[in-house]
């Protein structure tokens, strides 16, 4: 008989021979449909054996119920057998239509038979298996009924009994833990001891019951934290591997249960290396389930689910990315599996299985938020956080835990500086509704989780502003639970003494402060005896240290405090956020002290954890630190090591500003801290340092856009040939972050990948910074004789305004040396004061020309005198250099007020004119603007190999002209054509010109040209945008819908462009003053994108005078054999603004331009 037999014909005789004949047939079809069946087992699912098997078995079912006298046995068997292949296969597919075919089957062979015990526990296992898909406590209790009646009706000595009995252990164990049920345990333990007893077991029947009892006996320690149970589990475990082996279909859950062991040891007692073990025994049990065929995808899921929350906690131990990325895949792949099942099955209640996944990449990415700050994170945990409770019906022990940690991480939202004030009230209001819904709710199994939510209703009441004397018994409620779980315990000894700190700090008394130290002394001695410092204590102590110290003015106490915050950043245990608010904690906790107390900086220093990121409370710090500086010797600081702490503060701050966030995070953070690289600099000066470390604290934390892309572009050419395969894993690095999609698409579909690989990068570096010879890579030069080879082609110069009133400095970079040189007068008053007179200056509207051009004077003046003489003298650079060689080459570094104050036109003007003295920067030097020393010679490093590149091709060079006469929107630039057809004339012989005039330029037009052109000239509107500087732009044809932006340009790659002339209004603009320091602007823009030379404005020009300027410039380009040379580019454009003014134009016309680059 197969599977394409027909029924036999339905008269087939009633005689015993012809009963005897069909049984024959019956045991004939079910030997092949068994050979078929055990084929399709060893064929890992691929084959359709299956499918034949339980058609041989519906022949035979039709034929059985055809024939009349066969009775109800034959039928009833068949039945059995064909609910056993779906049930096999149930547990190997998990596909719905075996879970329906085989309860059919399975309700079938109860009618015929109510009494059979043994397909009441089939049956009771799929309505188990229903229950795991479906989450549906229907399921669950139908099937612990079924499994109930078969225990009641089956002989304890009955060879099917011991497996009866497991399929009752999973059902009650499912229910204990869903029910928060010690009885069920009690009941299961019970159970499995009774077996344990029977005389009638299978070879692996002792294994197997006893990794349930150690199960059991491991939900039981979850829930009673006595260690007996522990043991216990333990010792069972162990009895399996010697006395009792189990088969290799069982291995993958014993592992798994010594994986949960070794994890519990790790939550509860820190022993020995028990978070190591448990990941080698997670990582077993899952190369198993990969190998086995036979393994339900349930189960893998499951245990997918179990190692994601291991590397968890593994990243907390030891703070490697790696581990979080991984953790968030495997939770990410079981979610995929469950809500394909979810689909396949044709429901919308989610499964167990995903909403504990999303419960894990929940803490996956709030964990990841801690480390990185990138708020898309935080929103991704709050997403999760919010499916995960959502699926989890109220009256199940699970949802209380959702429940709380989704409050939680709605406060954590609340508190984030990038969510507007709507959204912060909004997510406090949903962190009340989940916990009023907890508190309703049924207890947690496990006690550490009972203490969690505890603390939660207290966390949330605080944020709330209830009052602290409710807040406080609510911890202690928890801190008397007395979990076991470390973690917990120290959470809840930790979060009371914060709450008698402040009780304390607002009622003035020290009572509450001495208790709460008597808590915090608790969690240290558990650190030392556990050996482990991740409890969050210190900056609780450093808060407390601090408010002794504002209720009794013992100095003591604000050192204490002082150093407890140093501490903190200095300790690896803390997530970067926490150690970089400890370190202005810290900066603003010494300026207090140095200026001997301050009521509103100690509302601040004490006022939450994270007192940077909060937002305007870490702005109050810095200010409060910057305004110290200027009245207070900073040898008083130094006492507290204040400038390396503050040199750590900025490294810590480069990192807060990680390359996994949206540009528009990026900009958020680089605001908030912008002061942070000045005050960074005054300390390191302050303190006495030499002139290079003040450099290299100012080139650290400034330009950190411009940075990151020379970082990418660089060569390591130098590196390669000491150290490959160093030097090969940083190319393979920078390689793959070039590859990876904008910040918002990355965040929906690889939200882990940016963040990886920026720690990646972070590990190569630092591998690389350790080699001998490159303790500087990717940094400026620590070595003097290196630093020098910035001024090679000229000095170099930064300017730093001094604090308040206070002088200033400067720092200057020659061949010879590398000094500072005091600027009287040159201080942050007195720059803000002429920057404003310079604005007044420049406004169009109101005071008559000749005022307006008295008060550039003034400025232009000011600055001759009190910085650019001073400088230029010290160099030497009087203006009696040789003639024929023409005026030294100086860059002025674009940082502090140099972004805002036009020192390359400096210069006391009105004396020139009387005198005919060299009395200004024009008279004297060649100036050039650079935003950093790495981008100076990024920009020399990239002229000389594109003049390398255009001395070896043949091909003519090309330049891109594009004039906008009339601009939607805009006035009229009359002069712009006339502008491109002088440059035209000028280049047309020597390069192959692209003019576009007539139709206008488009957005498409002018990009394709910058992408091959060598010289690029744009005669049309420009405007800075004073709100975010990525979106200035430049006024095409189409800016309306397709405006060409900095955000775009600084992502182009310009492979041949060595000069950019931007002939527009205010393209060396940034509007933004709280991110002046990063040279964001049109002509910045240009240079990352790889083209060395600029010339731009920095304010309004007349299109008029601009055409003069134009044929200045590019006529001084050309050499004495009538070529152009872009490397005159500078020099041109000095003689061209010398001519103009030497003709009598005022600054308004020549003081605009600069020129930026090599």
């Amino acid at each position: 008989m197969n599977a394409s037999s027909e029924n036999a014909p339905e008269d087939r005789g009633t005689s015993v021979e012809s009963i005897i004949e069909h049984h024959s047939l019956f045991e004939q079809a079910e030997t092949q449909a068994d050979a078929l069946f055990h084929k399709w087992c060893l064929s890992w699912r691929k084959g359709t054996e299956l499918e034949s098997a339980i058609a041989l078995l519906e022949n035979a079912l039709h034929l059985a119920e055809a024939l009349p006298n066969v009775g109800p046995a034959a039928p009833a068997k068949l039945l059995r057998r064909q609910g056993n292949y779906h049930q096999e296969s149930l547990f190997r597919q998990g596909r719905k239509i075996d879970a329906e075919e085989a309860a059919r089957c399975f309700f079938k062979v109860l009618e015929y038979d109510p009494s059979d015990f043994h397909t009441m526990s089939h049956l009771s296992w799929v309505c188990f298996y229903q229950y795991d898909v479906t989450g549906s406590r229907r399921m669950l209790d139908d099937g612990i009924g079924l499994i109930e009646n078969a225990l009641a009706i089956a002989p304890a000595g009955h060879e099917k009994f011991p497996a009866i009995l497991r399929v009752a252990i999973l059902g009650l164990k499912a229910r204990a833990k869903i029910d928060s049920s010690s009885e069920d345990l009690d009941i299961v333990s019970h159970l499995i001891r009774a077996g344990l007893a029977l005389p009638n077991l299978t070879h692996e029947d002792p294994a197997i019951l006893r990794l349930l009892l150690a199960d059991v006996h491991l939900l039981r320690f979850e829930s009673s934290e006595s260690l007996k149970d522990l043991d216990e589990a333990e010792i069972l475990i162990g009895q399996t591997i010697t006395e009792f082996p189990v088969n290799v279909a069982h291995e993958p859950y014993r592992n798994e249960l010594r994986g949960r062991i070794f994890q519990a040891k790790w939550h509860y007692l820190r022993t020995g290396n028990d978070l190591l073990a448990s990941f080698k025994a997670y990582k077993t049990m899952l190369e198993a389930v990969d190998g086995n065929s036979a393994s339900p995808s349930w189960f893998k899921n499951s245990a997918q689910l179990r190692f994601a929350d291991l590397l968890r906690q593994i990243y907390h131990q030891f703070h490697r990315d790696m581990f979080l990325s991984r953790s968030y895949n495997f939770a990410k792949e079981a979610c995929t599996a469950a809500k394909n099942r979810a689909i396949e099955w044709h429901i919308t209640r989610i499964s167990r299985v995903e909403a504990e996944g999303l419960f894990i990449m929940g803490e996956v990415q709030r964990s990841r938020y801690k480390r990185f700050g990138a708020t898309p994170l935080l929103d991704d945990a709050v997403s999760s956080f919010r499916q995960s409770a959502q699926m989890t019906e109220q009256k199940d022990a699970d949802f209380a835990k959702r429940a709380s940690e989704l409050s939680c991480i709605l406060r954590m939202r609340s508190k984030d500086d990038q969510i507007n004030a709507y959204q912060r009230q909004a997510d406090l209001y949903e962190a009340r509704h989940w916990v009023g819904k907890m508190i309703l709710s049924r207890q947690p199994l496990r006690r550490r989780d009972h203490v969690g939510c505890v603390l939660e209703i207290g966390h949330v009441l605080w944020d709330s502003g209830g009052p602290i004397d409710r807040v406080i018994p609510l911890y202690q409620h928890a801190v008397d639970l007395d979990t076991m779980d470390f973690m917990n315990r120290a959470i809840s000894w930790r979060s009371l003494a914060e709450a008698l700190r402040f009780r304390g700090q607002s009622t003035k008394s020290t009572d509450d402060l001495d208790t709460a130290r008597t808590y915090l002394d608790k969690i240290e001695r558990l650190e030392k005896e556990k050996n482990s410092r991740s409890t969050g204590r210190l900056p609780v102590l450093a808060r407390l240290q601090s408010a002794y110290y504002g209720l009794t003015g013992d100095p003591v106490h604000g050192a204490q405090a002082a150093q407890t915050n140093y501490q903190i950043f200095y300790n690896s245990q803390y997530d970067l956020t926490t150690k970089f608010s400890a370190a202005v904690s810290f900066a603003a906790f010494a300026a207090w002290i140095a200026r001997n107390g301050d009521s509103k900086i100690m509302e601040m220093v004490n006022n939450g954890t994270s007192l940077l990121i909060a937002g305007s409370q870490g702005v109050t710090g810095l200010a409060y630190a910057l305004a110290t500086l200027r009245s207070v010797n900073i040898t008083v600081l130094d006492s507290f090591n204040y400038s390396d702490a503050m040199a750590t503060c900025l490294d810590l701050m480069t990192r807060v500003i990680s390359d996994g966030h949206d540009r528009a995070q990026q900009l958020s953070t680089i605001r908030k801290l912008n002061t942070v690289p000045l005050i960074t600099v005054h300390a390191t000066q302050g303190a006495g340092r030499d002139a290079i470390k003040v450099i290299n604290a100012l080139e650290r934390g400034r330009s950190i856009f411009w940075d990151r892309l020379i970082n990418r572009r660089s060569q390591v050419v130098a590196l390669a040939e000491k150290h490959e395969e160093l030097a090969s894993q940083y190319r393979d690095i920078r390689k793959r972050m070039g590859q990876i999609a904008q910040p918002d698409d990355v965040f929906k579909n690889q939200p882990q990948d940016k963040f990886l690989l920026e720690s990646e990068m972070n590990d190569v570096v630092t591998k690389i910074r350790q080699q001998n010879g490159f303790e500087d890579f990717l940094l400026p030069p620590i070595d003097p004789s290196k630093i020098q080879t910035y001024a090679s082609q000229g000095p170099v110069v930064m300017l730093i305004a001094g604090l308040g009133h206070n002088n200033g400095f400067a720092l200057i970079i020659s061949t010879i040396s590398t000094f500072s040189l005091n600027l009287v007068g040159y201080s942050q008053e007195a720059c803000k004061s002429k920057f404003d007179l310079l604005r007044l200056g420049l406004d169009q509207a109101g005071d008559p020309v000749e005022s307006k051009l008295d008060s550039l004077y003034e400025v232009l003046t000011w600055l001759w005198y009190v910085a650019a003489e001073p400088v230029l003298t010290k160099l030497g650079l009087v203006g009696s250099q040789d003639p024929s060689n023409g005026p030294p080459r100086l860059w002025w570094i674009t940082c502090n007020w140099v972004n805002r104050l036009p020192l390359h036109a400096a210069g006391d003007h009105l004396r020139r004119l009387k005198t005919n003295e060299p009395c200004t920067v024009m008279d004297r030097v060649i100036s050039s603007y650079s935003p950093t020393l790495k981008s100076l010679m990024y920009s020399r490093t990239r002229m000389e190999e594109l003049v390398k590149q255009s001395s070896t091709t043949i091909q003519p060079q090309t330049a891109l002209l594009a004039a906008m006469e009339e601009t939607i929107d805009r006035p009229k630039l009359d002069n712009a054509i006339e502008e491109v057809e002088r440059v035209k004339a000028i280049l047309g012989h020597q390069f192959e010109v692209s003019s576009f005039t007539h139709p206008p330029p488009t957005k498409k037009d002018v990009v394709r040209g910058l992408r091959k052109c060598a010289i690029a000239h744009l005669a049309c509107h420009g405007e800075a945008d004073a709100s975010d500087p990525l979106k200035s732009k430049i006024l095409l044809q189409d800016w309306g819908p397709k405006p060409l932006r900095v955000g775009f340009i600084m992502r182009m790659d310009m492979e041949n462009c060595q000069l950019a002339y931007l002939s527009a209004c205010e393209t060396a603009v940034n509007k933004d003053e709280q991110l002046a320091e990063e040279g964001l602007h049109i002509s910045g823009a240009f240079q990352m994108a790889g083209v060395p030379n600029t010339v731009a404005t920095w304010w309004e020009i007349n299109d008029q005078e601009a055409v003069s300027v134009v044929e200045g410039f590019y006529g001084r380009l050309k050499g004495a054999d009538g070529k152009v040379d872009v490397g005159r580019a500078a020099g041109a454009l000095r003689g061209a603004l010398l001519e103009m003014r030497d003709m009598g134009f005022s600054p308004f016309v020549w003081g605009s331009y600069v020129h930026s680059g090599a």
